[in-house]
C-alpha cells in the first residue's frame, strides 16, 4: 500500500512539473496529434548506442552521422576504409561513398583512390545519351598546369594512342602520337593562333585523297600581269638532291629517304616570293621542352606556273625552228630539182635570223 501510493505520488509531482512529458513506448506509440522528439533549449540532440553518440542534429539544425558537429545540412562520416554512404534499389548498390575516398555509380565495386567509377552511360544536359559519355552544349577543358592535354588511348601493348596537347610555347594545339602511354611520343600536327605564319603544320607525310584546292578566284586578285621570261628564271634555279638531318632535328618527323628540290636560301636569292621563314619547334630540349628556331620553307606549288610559262616560251621557239627547217627543207628541194638558185636559201635562212 505504501509502495503504491509512493508511486501515485511521484507520478504526480512529475507530470506537474512537466505538464508537456510524454512516456514513448518501445515497439511504437499511439499518437492522436503530430509527436516530438527534441529540444526546447539551444542544446543539440544526440543519439547513442552502448554510451557512444552515433549522430547528433545540432542546435543549427544541421544533420550528422559519425561527427559532432557539420557546417552542412547533412554530413556522414566514417573511419578511413569505412564506407559512409551507400544507396540501394531492390538491394543492389547504386550509389556508394568507398571507404578509399573513391565514389562509384551503379556498382558497390570501389572505384580509384578519390575518384569516380561509373557502370552504365554518363548523359550531361542529356538524359540519352548515345556513347558512354555525352556532353551536350559546349564545352572547355581547363588547365592550369603544364602539359595540357586530352588523351585516346586504345588497350594494348602495340596500340596506337593519340594526344591533344595545348602547349605552352607558342600556344599551340598538337596531335602527337605513342605505342608506350607518351613516355616517347612523336607530333603530328600543329593548329596554330592566328597571327601565326601556318595555321596548320603537318609533321611529316600528308596525303589528300580528294586533291588539294587554293583559292584562285578573279574576284581576289588585283593588279594581274602576264609573266614573261620565265625561261631565264628557270635556268637560274639550283634542283639538288639530299638527305634531311632526322636525329638532329628529330621533333619535325623529317623522312630519311632521298630528297629531291631547292635548297630555300638558294631559290630565295632567285625567286624571294616563293620562301618565308618562320619559328617551328624543331627538337627537344635537356628538360623536355620544345626548342624553337627559325626554319625557311618553300611554296612548291607556285613554281608550277614558272614552268607552264616556260614551256610555252620553249614551245615557241621550237614552232619557229619547225617554220624555218621546213623553208629551208622547201627551198632545198627547189634547189634540188633546179627552181631556185641559192640565193633563195640563203634568204630563207636570213628570214628567221
Amino acid at each position: 500500500m505504501r509502495n503504491t501510493l509512493l508511486f501515485f505520488l511521484l507520478s504526480t509531482t512529475v507530470a506537474t512539473m512537466n505538464p508537456k512529458a510524454q512516456s514513448w513506448v518501445n515497439g511504437g506509440n499511439t499518437l492522436s496529434a503530430n509527436g516530438t522528439i527534441g529540444t526546447n533549449s539551444s542544446h543539440s540532440l544526440l543519439f547513442e548506442t552502448s554510451g557512444v553518440e552515433r549522430g547528433r542534429i545540432t542546435n543549427g539544425g544541421n544533420w550528422a552521422i559519425g561527427s559532432t558537429g557539420t557546417p552542412s545540412k547533412f554530413t556522414v562520416n566514417s573511419a578511413s576504409g569505412v564506407s559512409p554512404f551507400r544507396a540501394q534499389i531492390a538491394g543492389g548498390t547504386k550509389l556508394i561513398v568507398n571507404g578509399n575516398g573513391s565514389t562509384s555509380i551503379g556498382s558497390f565495386t570501389a572505384g580509384p583512390a578519390n575518384g569516380l567509377y561509373v557502370v552504365g552511360s554518363v548523359g550531361i544536359g542529356t538524359a540519352t545519351p548515345f556513347r558512354t559519355f555525352e556532353l551536350a552544349g559546349d564545352q572547355r577543358l581547363t588547365s592550369s598546369t603544364s602539359p595540357r592535354y586530352l588523351e585516346f588511348l586504345k588497350p594494348g601493348a602495340s596500340a596506337p594512342d593519340y594526344r591533344l596537347e595545348h602547349s605552352s610555347a607558342g600556344s599551340y594545339l598538337y596531335i602527337s602520337a605513342s605505342t608506350n602511354d607518351f613516355a616517347s611520343f612523336c607530333d603530328i600536327a600543329r593548329f596554330s593562333n592566328c597571327s601565326d605564319t601556318y595555321k596548320f603544320t603537318v609533321y611529316g607525310n600528308a596525303l589528300a585523297s580528294g586533291g588539294v584546292w587554293q583559292a584562285s578566284d578573279l574576284k581576289l586578285k588585283n593588279n594581274i600581269a602576264d609573266m614573261s621570261n620565265a625561261m631565264d628564271i628557270i635556268n637560274k634555279l639550283k634542283p639538288r638532291t639530299y638527305f634531311f638531318k632526322t636525329n638532329e632535328y628529330n621533333k619535325l618527323n623529317l623522312s630519311g629517304k632521298k630528297q629531291y628540290g631547292f635548297i630555300a636560301q638558294e631559290l630565295e636569292q632567285v625567286i624571294p616570293e616563293l620562301v618565308i621563314t618562320s619559328t617551328e619547334e624543331t627538337r627537344d630540349s635537356s628538360n623536355g621542352e620544345r626548342n624553337a628556331e627559325e626554319i625557311k620553307s618553300i611554296n612548291y606549288t607556285a613554281i608550277i606556273p614558272l614552268l607552264v610559262k616556260a614551256v610555252q616560251e620553249q614551245q615557241q621557239v621550237i614552232n619557229e625552228l619547225k617554220n624555218e627547217l621546213l623553208e629551208l627543207k622547201q627551198a632545198m628541194t627547189k634547189l634540188s630539182n633546179g627552181q631556185s638558185t641559192n640565193a633563195d636559201v640563203t634568204s630563207a635562212q636570213q628570214h628567221h635570223h
